[in-house]
């Protein structure tokens, strides 16, 4: 495509126009639909898209709320909404599966390429308006999308990884291409099976611009009067690298996909706490680091050091991850310090979040199992 001589609006009929050839080329390959199927998932999607409406219109007005028997009632809403959207997905996924088993049993199955849906999805994301303004924004911008959708090993990997931030793939290829540039290690092959099965730092580096296309702060618990901290991607990038390569983070950490990755790189707090974190527990607690019982290898710091208490926070300061160990805290904060000694080390987790309460969850490896 010679995006010079297009003008914005051009370019936003030409995305237009592709997203719609997509969707016939995929409908024509599609087997028939049994009709009562058909009307069952359109219903049931159709009830939880409202279901997540409604739960987004509740958790703005509870945001907005002030202290009362009026937020009291917000809060009961908002939780009853919660289980109504679980119930509505668990009823779409009941819907979707008797198309999605005639889908595989057909010869539909095996006719529909995975790159047609990939550009769909990606594209469907991204939007012909946002890809429109992302292509007019100059030279380089241009020769990042270009690269991008040419590129359709890379973007199934994106899309399998989890997708981009907010449906902003270029962003995340703009972004991608510049840690690339910045890294230590050579990284010259783009083979989709670099991506999937090669050097960890590929997909390390994919990671790292898939979620920090949307720029985040670092963890502030609560802090007023500072001004926010970014992460830095490229630093971060850098940071995850050198540890690795100088054999500071989990021995799983090389045969992580990307989205596992997604899930360490995310760390929110700043690079100098994370090697902090590592070099304490080395020094402090190695039994925690070379701890045989997987499931509290690292995070077992919180039983031993992060004392069960309100929390006690130096005045005048911003609120760290060191301060916790000295001033401890309830489920909240321990969840955090537990996750942010996971990830400083290398290994995903998730937060959980409960009425009245926190924890956490972590990747644990056992006989070649992902649990």
């Amino acid at each position: 495509i010679n995006w010079n001589k297009m003008s914005r609006q051009s370019m936003e009929r030409h995305f237009a126009n592709e997203l719609v050839e997509l969707r016939q080329k995929i409908i024509r390959s599609l087997p028939p639909a049994d009709g009562s199927s058909e009307r069952l998932f359109l219903s049931a999607t159709t009830t939880e898209l409202r279901a997540r409406c409604h739960l987004d219109d509740t958790r703005r007005r509870l945001d907005g709320a002030v202290e009362g028997p009026g937020k009291e009632v917000l809060a009961a809403d908002k939780m009853e909404a919660e289980r109504s959207l679980a119930c509505a997905e668990v009823a779409s996924m009941a819907a979707a599966r008797p198309l999605l088993l005639a889908f595989a049993r057909s010869d539909a199955g095996s006719s529909v390429r995975d790159d047609l849906l990939v550009e769909l999805a990606v594209l469907s994301a991204s939007g012909p308006s946002r890809l429109a303004d992302f292509a007019t924004s100059g030279e380089e911008n241009r020769m990042v999308l270009t690269k991008l959708l040419s590129d359709a090993g890379l973007l199934r990997h994106m899309v399998l990884a989890g997708g981009a931030v907010n449906g902003r793939y270029p962003d995340v290829m703009k972004l991608y291409l510049t840690i690339r540039d910045a890294a230590t290690f050579e990284m010259s092959s783009t083979d989709p099976g670099t991506y999937r099965n090669g050097c960890v730092l590929h997909r390390l580096a994919l990671a790292t611009a898939l979620e920090f296309a949307v720029p985040r702060p670092v963890v502030e618990f609560g802090s007023e009067g500072f001004e926010d901290i970014r992460v830095d991607p490229v630093r971060r990038y850098l940071h995850y690298e050198r540890a690795y390569l100088d054999g500071e983070l989990d021995p799983s950490f090389g045969t992580m996909a990307t989205w596992e990755l997604r899930h360490v790189v995310d760390n929110d707090g700043p690079d100098h706490q994370i090697s902090w974190c590592r070099q304490m527990m080395r020094c402090y607690r190695p039994d925690h680091v070379t701890k045989a019982d997987r499931k509290w290898r690292y995070a077992a710091i919180v039983r031993s050091d992060v004392k069960y208490k309100r929390p006690e926070w130096a005045e005048g300061q911003r609120r760290t991850y060191p301060q916790l160990i000295s001033g401890g805290g309830m489920c909240g904060p321990r969840a955090w310090f537990g996750r942010f000694a996971c990830k400083s080390f290398g290994v995903p987790t998730w937060g959980v979040r409960q009425p009245g309460h926190a924890a956490m969850s972590r990747y644990v490896r056992r006989k070649d199992t992902l649990h």
